[in-house]
């Protein structure tokens, strides 16, 4: 489950954005970064390295928006919740960044990329 996938508004302004796997036909899943998640599973995995793809994807957005906690019953929740019927009911918060809006193509180091996307 992901809450923090985008609506249809958000996938039509990925540019090339095709929705749907060519070799199954699925839909194609997308959504903002997740930092709740993401804590939770580096936590329960012990990883050490997070490795960001298809950031390119994101080179024309004004803002970017990644998920920073969730709220159940208008309460910021401190941990991601282990009740899936809570998280299914939970509301993501979200925090807005400034996109870079130039292109991150052909950077082989985080120093080659727009300061916004470091």
């Amino acid at each position: 489950m992901n809450l923090s996938e985008p609506t249809e508004t958000i996938k039509t302004a990925l540019p090339g954005w095709p929705g749907r796997g060519i070799p199954t036909g699925r839909r194609r899943r997308c959504g903002w970064l997740g930092l709740v998640v993401v804590k939770y599973s580096t936590s329960i995995n012990y990883c050490n390295f997070l490795n960001l793809t298809k950031l390119d994807a994101l080179d024309t957005f004004e803002t970017i928006k990644v998920a920073v906690t969730y709220k159940f019953d208008g309460i910021e929740l401190e941990h991601y919740p282990a009740d899936l019927d809570m998280l299914a009911r939970a509301e993501v918060v979200y925090h807005e960044l400034p996109g870079w809006q130039k292109p991150t193509t052909g950077a082989n180091t985080v120093y080659g990329l727009p300061k916004q996307a470091r």
